[in-house]
């Protein structure tokens, strides 16, 4: 540690000690190797100009955060008079038969037409089923299906229309801004959404900010 002060050096890790000399009556000598910390000049640091990212929020993130709220308020209503649509969602009883031929049985199971988690091929057999109406079908799961126990494989359903319902969006009004609880107008409701991604932006920036100068 004294050599290294007197050096002015800074070792990185621990020295590799070698040829050590040890002789009765004579100082003890050894040479050691290491890697130091380099020495840099970091220029005028009065030249680095940093600009802050924007924190202006434009009217479209503002309509899509309104989006959310309105498909958080989404509601179900019932649907008469007509066979299974796309966009509806279906309660039925469902059986089906793995490839392995093991049952497996669901009652009152909702699913909604187009959801992505729908096997393929499944929205297309239930179209235009009525309430009451019951089918079998059989469907191929392709080979690059992500479910490896059933890819490339057919599967045997059978399904029990029981009702249908659609989910319904609220309109973008002044009464949808009420219902949230404290606002009375729908210009009050956009003003705190964009209050409330403004202040979200802020902190992010500042975050980057702090990790950028880490």
């Amino acid at each position: 540690d004294d050599a290294l002060r007197e050096k002015g050096m800074e070792a990185v890790d621990t020295p590799d000690v070698r040829e050590v000399t040890i002789e009765e009556g004579q100082p003890l000598t050894f040479t050691a190797s290491f890697d130091t910390v380099p020495t840099f000049d970091p220029g005028d640091l009065s030249t680095i100009s940093f600009r802050r990212a924007s924190g202006a929020i434009t009217d479209e993130a503002v309509d899509l955060a309104l989006q959310r709220l309105r498909d958080r308020g989404a509601r179900f209503e019932p649907v008469e008079g007509r066979g299974v649509d796309h966009g509806d969602t279906i309660v039925l009883d469902l059986e089906r038969q793995d490839p392995g031929g093991k049952p497996d049985a669901h009652k009152d199971v909702s699913i909604e037409m187009g959801a992505k988690a729908n096997p393929p091929g499944f929205d297309e057999q239930l179209l235009g089923l009525e309430p009451g109406a019951a089918k079998s079908f059989t469907l191929h799961y392709p080979a690059d299906y992500p479910i490896g126990e059933l890819a490339n494989s057919d599967v045997s359903y059978t399904v029990a229309i029981k009702g249908l319902k659609r989910r319904v969006l609220p309109e973008l009004d002044d009464e949808f801004a009420k219902d949230l609880g404290e606002f009375d107008t729908l210009a009050a409701l956009k003003t705190r959404v964009r209050e409330d991604l403004e202040h979200e932006a802020k902190h992010a920036a500042e975050r980057e900010d702090q990790s950028e100068l880490m």
